[in-house]
């Protein structure tokens, strides 16, 4: 039986909510990757619990007909004794999974602004990330290049530096809870995401440090995010510092986005955008020269951000 939450409730205004406030939406499917005793191939948890349980079944029966004198029929109430152990072994192990899930959904309560709806890979599958490696099996670049839906979260922590963007498709999740995880690029002329055409993503807890060592002369390059055309994305408790152009940079289309408590440090102009509904909260800027936040032709909710030691007069400009 799958493990589902209740359907996420449209919230009423852009206010900050507590973790009291609605859940998320819901988590139809369960699912480990990486090698595992029941293989590489992911399988919904349900999937593999019943696995299990079928085999720890098969151990205890084995184990009890062991201990039996030569010649002893195994009876049923072999076969149930066995089955009480297994349950008992495997049911923990299916709590200890609901926990994890609920974990993970609760930071959705912390949604705000424009980019609240933003759900991101809430309706599909636990994608572990096991290796810093820039692309291949167990990465960063393997989970967001999948067609489904996915909840990245991370087993290892350090440095992933980029040769190429990042390019997520639709309905992801990027949680680095947990982890110190940095995302950088190898010769700071490499764009960390490029979000293009997408919908529905979540960036979440981690830090983007490019290192550029000249950081505090005006370049045009890498920026940390680049969004274009896009819609429903959250970006929530992320650290950004030192890109050779800009931190998050939005073009075209851009629409429904929310950036949050974040922080913006050592770089030269943070955040040139070009959209519609975008929301600036509770952030805080600090040795930004200018652009935290500079809006071009369109109009942004920017509230509640701390901004010290500003270079430039157009700290916060519209034009």
């Amino acid at each position: 039986m799958a493990l589902t939450r209740l359907p996420l409730r449209p919230w009423e205004d852009a206010s900050v909510k507590t973790n009291s406030g609605p859940r998320g939406a819901p988590w139809s499917r369960l699912t480990a990757d990486g090698p595992s005793d029941l293989g590489t191939d992911a399988k919904p948890k349900p999937q593999i619990l019943a696995e299990r349980l079928s085999r720890n079944t098969r151990s205890y029966r084995g184990l009890i007909a062991g201990v039996l004198p030569k010649g002893f029929k195994v009876s049923m109430r072999t076969h149930a004794v066995a089955l009480i152990l297994a349950i008992l072994l495997t049911l923990p192990e299916a709590f200890s999974q609901l926990n994890m899930v609920n974990s993970y959904l609760d930071i959705l309560s912390e949604r705000q602004g424009w980019g609240k709806n933003a759900t991101g890979g809430a309706d599909g599958s636990i994608f572990h990330v096991t290796s810093l490696a820039d692309s291949g099996p167990g990465t960063l670049r393997d989970g967001l290049n999948r067609d489904e839906p996915l909840w990245i979260v991370f087993d290892v922590s350090g440095e992933i530096v980029l040769s190429s963007p990042l390019v997520p498709k639709s309905n992801k999740t990027i949680d680095g809870r947990g982890q110190a995880i940095n995302v950088r690029s190898k010769d700071h002329n490499v764009t960390g995401f490029k979000i293009h055409g997408v919908n529905n993503l979540i960036l979440l807890s981690f830090t983007m440090d490019d290192k550029y060592p000249d950081w505090m002369m005006d370049s045009e390059a890498a920026d940390g995010i680049n969004i274009v055309d896009s819609a429903d994305v959250w970006i929530h408790h992320m650290h950004f510092a030192r890109w050779r152009d800009g931190a998050i940079d939005m073009r075209g289309g851009a629409k429904n986005i929310s950036v949050t408590w974040s922080r913006f440090e050592k770089i030269f102009q943070a955040l040139n955008w070009t959209g519609s509904r975008l929301s600036f909260g509770y952030n805080y800027c600090s040795n930004v020269s200018r652009r935290c936040i500079q809006m071009i032709k369109s109009k942004a909710h920017s509230y509640n951000n701390l901004i010290e030691r500003w270079g430039k007069a157009t700290i916060q400009r519209k034009f």
